[in-house]
């Protein structure tokens, strides 16, 4: 019984033991269990934090990798920037260098020595030499001493202003002799150093033409003086030769008004008609001389204005007396319209013109009419003259008031005269400070506008 009981003890002893260590093992396992809670937990957050620090470093990889992109696309955009702008510059250059090459104008690099650094071909060739012949060569070599002092005050200019020129000298050609040239230039910087830029032009063209225009000068001074030496020849001649023959023309003249009134006593009748051609040829004759001498007094200036007061009726009366004859032979007569009583201008001149002008329209009509105005405009005295007569062509009128010019529209018909009529008038208009036109329709007549500066008074 004893040992029955024993052995109850011993199991409830080893119950109570395997109780504990149930007790143990649970608590054990709880705690396992809290530490695998606990341990799950951990890692999920740390699987957070791997996912978190993943991502960031995706992030941060995608982001680097983006900004590697860029920069690789602006370093490739920078290399060709670069190239294009060497290659800019390539062609630049040698734009620049082709144009130095090809220009007319000889280009020079020198330092400030004289060195020459880079000549282009028309530098070399101004002067004679090869470009590799004038490198080896001084800038001042080329010039005679006599420009030595000049060149010096050039040079200082340039020291002050950094430019010098345009001046001129002489450069010595390779064959000894000068050529004149035209220089001006400026201080550059070259490759770091501070060198001359010189332009170079060859100026012998330009010399020669300026003494051909100094001889042509010349030659026109000395023709000017055998000029007026042969006007005053001519002046004296033609005042000589006036009194020559005026007097001889004048006595043919009178011998044949004497021979009229002779044959008319005598019933000579058919000897009248010659009469009255010999007289009309002295009288033409003395007009051309008339004429001629104005014309020559014109050209030499030593026409002079006599200025008096004068009655304008009374002087285009006078006019009208002395070409009676022409308008009755052309079944003429002048109308006149003058709003003017007296003036003051030189009368003898205007009375020329006057003449001139209607002796021309009576010359030149036929059957027609002539009308004369005459009316005061401002300190202006305005002759119109106005005929029906054969009228001018526009190509005539440029040359109506030339020298021994003449218009005739008809091949069958000549009027006669001088052709100096119009051109005294002109000159006479000219030298009393006015002016004379004309208006003028071929087959229906002209009309003469005269203007003369004149104190009127009405």
């Amino acid at each position: 019984m004893q040992e029955e009981q024993f052995s109850e003890e011993q199991l409830l002893a080893e119950l109570k033991t395997l109780r504990q260590q149930v007790t143990e093992l649970s608590r054990e396992k709880q705690q396992l269990e809290m530490s695998l809670e606990t341990i799950t937990e951990h890692a999920d957050v740390f699987e957070n934090q791997l996912v978190e620090a993943h991502n960031l470093l995706e992030s941060r990889v995608a982001l680097r990798t983006q900004e590697l992109a860029e920069k690789n696309l602006l370093l490739e955009q920078e290399i060709q920037d670069k190239q294009r702008i060497e290659n800019a510059l390539r062609e630049n250059e040698e734009y620049y260098r082709t144009l130095i090459k090809e220009s007319l104008i000889g280009l020079v690099l020198s330092r400030f020595d004289g060195t020459l650094i880079e000549v282009n071909p028309a530098y070399a060739q101004m002067l004679g030499y090869s470009e590799e012949e004038v490198l080896k060569l001084n800038f001042w070599g080329f010039t005679p001493k006599k420009y030595s002092s000049f060149d010096e005050g050039q040079f200082r200019k340039l020291e002050v202003t950094g430019r010098y020129g345009p001046y001129e000298k002489e450069y010595i050609h390779k064959r000894g002799y000068l050529v004149p040239v035209m220089l001006s230039g400026l201080i550059i910087d070259h490759k770091g150093e501070r060198l001359i830029w010189t332009n170079v032009a060859d100026i012998t063209d330009q010399k020669k033409a300026e003494t051909a225009l100094r001889q042509a000068k010349e030659s026109a001074e000395q023709a000017k003086k055998v000029a007026e030496m042969a006007n005053r020849a001519k002046s004296t001649f033609l005042a000589n030769m006036s009194h020559e023959l005026r007097t001889p023309l004048n006595a043919i003249i009178g011998y044949a008004d004497i021979l009229k009134e002779d044959a008319e006593d005598m019933n000579y009748q058919d000897m009248i008609p010659d009469l009255d051609k010999i007289q009309t040829a002295g009288k033409h004759l003395l007009e051309i001389i008339s004429d001629v001498l104005d014309i020559s007094r014109i050209e030499a200036e030593k026409i002079d204005l006599n200025l008096n007061e004068f009655d304008v009726a009374e002087l285009v009366k006078e006019v009208i007396i002395v070409i009676e004859l022409m308008l009755e032979n052309n079944e003429l007569e002048v109308n006149c319209s003058l709003d003017i009583g007296k003036m003051y201008a030189d009368a003898t001149k205007v009375k020329q013109i006057l003449q001139n002008l209607l002796s021309n329209a009576a010359k030149f009509t036929r059957n027609g009419k002539i009308i004369l105005n005459a009316i005061r405009h401002a300190d202006n005295l305005i002759f119109e003259v106005t005929d029906s007569g054969i009228g001018i062509s526009q190509e005539q009128l440029q040359d109506i008031f030339k020298a021994f010019t003449q218009v005739d529209n008809s091949t069958t018909r000549k009027y006669g005269g001088t052709g100096l009529g119009l051109t005294i008038s002109e000159q006479f208009c000219r030298i009393m400070g006015g002016q004379i036109t004309v208006r003028s329709e071929l087959g229906k007549g002209s009309t003469f506008t005269v203007q003369i500066p004149a104190v009127v008074q009405s």
